[in-house]
């Protein structure tokens, strides 16, 4: 649902409320024209997680051995202490991905979380960043390889914030390797906007999942601009 304005932030916000929650966003993301996964992208969004009792998927593309998750986990270990963690996949039928153990992420608070994977490297691909800081991952096999083989995703669709009981603003993907500071800042109206592929500003209460970066709501902007001019329509 649609909320205006929390803490630090201002203007529209989308409020996830647990269990059951979902965005379906669109197809076409993360992907080449074949369908594979694109050699590069970058994915960064402000989050506010109110809770974080169970398991949720911040984004999610394909499924669990096949596609692009962000995996928040919690879970409890043999002496009964809580643990959570986050787990960052980019998986063909091998269950590869990176775990971010312990983030730095307090609860009622704004974070900035960024996932910016290289497809061109032979190992260490993924680099993730909350509130700008690098962080320490480690990865699901020795050789610290994300698999090069793409899985075929298939035109499949995007979820935000599956299971969230939180907020997101500011969502942004690009099928590049975009500086950190421009996914925490925005890009405004600078030539790095091309870079992007989907932006989700969350300001238009009566369509929350509109994205800003698509084409159609570029021609609908042009259109609402030229209506304004006399003889123009």
């Amino acid at each position: 649902s649609y909320i205006n304005g929390l803490d630090s932030r201002i203007g529209g916000i989308a409020d996830f409320r647990g269990k059951g929650a979902s965005m379906n966003v669109k197809k076409g993301l993360f992907e080449d024209d074949e369908g594979k996964v694109v050699n590069a992208f970058s994915f960064g969004t402000w989050m506010y997680i109110d809770s974080w009792d169970d398991n949720f998927i911040l984004l999610k593309k394909g499924n669990y051995l096949n596609g692009v998750k962000v995996f928040f986990r919690t879970y409890k270990d043999k002496l009964g202490n809580v643990i959570r963690n986050i787990e960052f996949v980019v998986s063909n039928d091998k269950h590869t991905y990176v775990i971010l153990d312990k983030p730095s992420i307090t609860l009622g608070k704004w974070h900035h979380l960024s996932f910016i994977y290289n497809g061109s490297l032979s190992n260490e691909q993924i680099k993730v960043y909350i509130d700008g800081n690098l962080q320490s991952v480690r990865y699901s096999n020795r050789q610290k390889h994300i698999v090069s083989n793409s899985p075929d995703l298939g035109q499949l669709d995007i979820s935000l914030g599956v299971d969230f009981d939180g907020k997101l603003d500011e969502t942004y993907i690009a099928h590049a390797l975009v500086p950190v500071n421009l996914l925490i800042n925005g890009v405004g109206r600078s030539w790095s906007r091309t870079q992007f592929v989907a932006i989700w500003h969350y300001d238009d209460s009566n369509n929350l999942g509109k994205d800003s970066q698509s084409w159609v709501n570029h021609l609908r902007d042009i259109q609402s601009k030229l209506s304004d001019y006399e003889g123009i329509n």
